[in-house]
This record gives structure tokens, sequence and C-alpha cells, in this order.
């Protein structure tokens, strides 16, 4: 019983450590009507609108490329790298407005019962990380002006951009069919997209 009762013990202690460790981000956020994603037949996809440092967008992004490999759940395009420098250099230099969101997803269903009174807690050690469905340009130009402050040493510039409010769109959803469809209809009428990225989504809604 006092062998049982020391491993309890442990557990429970190791439990606090982790969780005083990991790294959490609280949110503000307003939380919209669900998207009814009509290609997955999904129709209760959680929505939030809310604001995120340019740092914490920064460190906790992942952008789904497109890839020849087999299997690949990738769909975006690499990155026009003239575009990112050019605004990554405007970041640098004065303040500027994000007017846009950025769209984002998280891949795990289980965040939606981290939402509490308009704050939605994000912790990237458990929650996967911030897909990112719309605005890749802008996530990374913001990662190149920090890291071009942080290379010159110029702490006031690396806190300024850090502390940049970005606005996003935030849905929850493990399906990446999901995330797929947001970004064809985001990008189909904006601006020309691969036609690849139909194909995959009729793909894949075939075998749903």
């Amino acid at each position: 019983m006092i062998l049982v009762s020391k491993y309890s013990i442990l557990a429970v202690i190791q439990t606090w450590r982790t969780n005083i460790m990991m790294n959490k981000i609280n949110l503000n956020v307003m939380r919209g009507p669900d998207f009814k994603d009509t290609l997955s037949k999904k129709h209760d996809i959680p929505y939030f609108i809310g604001y995120i440092s340019a740092k914490d967008l920064v460190d906790n992004h992942k952008i789904p490329y497109s890839s020849i490999e087999k299997d690949s759940d990738g769909y975006q395009r690499q990155p026009g790298n003239a575009r990112i420098a050019a605004f990554a250099k405007k970041i640098a230099t004065k303040p500027i407005d994000f007017p846009t969101l950025i769209l984002l997803n998280i891949r795990d269903e289980d965040q939606i019962n981290f939402y509490k009174n308009g704050v939605l807690t994000f912790m990237p050690d458990y929650n996967n990380k911030l897909f990112v469905v719309d605005g890749q340009h802008r996530v990374l130009a913001l990662k190149i002006a920090l890291d071009m402050a942080d290379a010159d040493g110029n702490n006031e510039l690396y806190n300024r951009i850090s502390n940049i409010q970005i606005p996003f769109g935030l849905t929850i959803t493990e399906s990446v069919l999901n995330e797929m469809v947001l970004f064809y209809e985001v990008n189909n009428f904006a601006k020309s997209v691969s036609a690849n990225i139909r194909t995959q989504i009729e793909t894949m809604r075939a075998k749903l």
C-alpha cells in the first residue's frame, strides 16, 4: 500500500510539473457561427475570431506545403520569396496595420474544451500547431522581420514586432479536407490556385 501510494504521489507531482512547464497562450476570442463544409458533410466546425501576438504566431505556426510525396496531405504552394522579403522590410521599417484576418486551424478537436468565457487557451505542446490555411506570406514576413531584428541585436525593434497584434480567424477540425476546402474557397476567387487542389479535394471526398 505504501509503494502504491508513493507512485501515486509521484504521478501527481509529475502531472503538476508538466502543467507548470507547458507553454500556455490565452487568446481573447469571439465565437462565431460554426462553419458548414458541404464537401466533407461536416456542419459543426467551430470558428473563432481574435488576435494573437506576432511572436506567438511565428513560434507556433505550421504551413502545410504541397508535396509530390505519396500520401502527402499538404496543399499550399511554395511561397514567393521576393514578396515576403519586401513585406518583411516594410514591417521592420515602420509600424504597419494588418487589416485582414490570417486564417488558422488547430487539428485537435479537444481544443474546444479549452474555451471558456471568451478565452481560448492554446497549449502548443498539447494541442498541436496553428496550421496556416491562408496568410502564409504575412506570417513568413513577420518571421523574417523578427530574425533580422534579432540578428542586428535591435531589441527595441524585436519587441515592437513581437507585440504586433495579428487578427485571425480560427477553425478547430482534425480534417485536412476541411482545411483544403477553406483554402480553396478563400483563394479560388481572389487569385488563381493550382487545379491540383480541386483534384485533391475530390479525391478525398470520394473516400468519405
